[in-house]
């Protein structure tokens, strides 16, 4: 998923994930990853999370490393017998995992036009690339609806929080 800054991706992917999932902290079967990822990070992650969707946030630059590109290209590969088995190998040592999950990466960056990379090509024709590009309207509603919830923020010495007749404040 990608589109301009300050438009409500990660908003929206995360709130979708939880209106779909339930209220349940247990029923939730997505981690949320942003900033900084190595190849071994990613690595990791699928395999921690190999039954889980992987949301990784602001992490283009791992689209620039051919590792993280063969992780992922296995990660999202044809099953072959079902799975998908994504391996690395590093300094004598075999690991393996089979990922069962799925992965949404957002980004400000359109994965297709921002590089110039046949691996990359090979990475789209396995994903669902969405531009996201809100009008002004339903940038509105979304704040609206925001606003219709109130505000809470709980700093751990202080609870911050305002009705929804003031967030309607804001709003307007």
């Amino acid at each position: 998923l990608f589109g301009p800054h300050g438009t409500g991706k990660t908003y929206k992917v995360l709130e979708t994930l939880d209106r779909i999932q339930g209220e349940s902290p247990h029923s939730k079967n997505y981690v949320y990853h942003r900033g900084h990822l190595t190849p071994m990070g990613l690595f990791e992650l699928i395999e921690e999370h190999s039954n889980e969707i992987l949301v990784l946030d602001d992490v283009h630059l791992l689209f620039e490393q051919p590792l993280a590109q063969q992780l992922l290209l296995a990660a999202l590969g044809n099953h072959v017998n079902g799975v998908r088995v994504v391996k690395y190998k590093r300094q004598g040592r075999d690991r393996k995992t089979v990922f069962h999950g799925g992965l949404i990466c957002i980004s400000n960056l359109d994965m297709n036009n921002s590089y110039n990379d046949p691996v990359l090509d090979a990475l789209s024709s396995r994903t669902h690339i969405i531009r996201y590009e809100p009008n002004e309207l339903e940038m509105e509603a979304v704040i609206r609806d925001l606003a219709s919830k109130g505000w809470e923020r709980n700093t751990g010495e202080h609870v911050f929080y305002l009705r929804p007749q003031q967030c309607q404040l804001v709003a307007d």
